[in-house]
């Protein structure tokens, strides 16, 4: 899944159609990236 927010400085990933598990999320911007771990029960 890849999305585009066009600078915004907040989003919400809508997570409930996925399943029970670890996922990581990568956060890509003009100053970096970063890799989040979220973990869904």
């Amino acid at each position: 899944m890849q999305e585009d927010l066009g600078g915004a400085l907040g989003h919400q990933l809508d997570m409930s159609g996925l399943g029970a598990a670890v996922y990581f999320v990568e956060i890509t911007t003009e100053r970096g990236s970063i890799v989040k771990r979220i973990v869904k029960k």
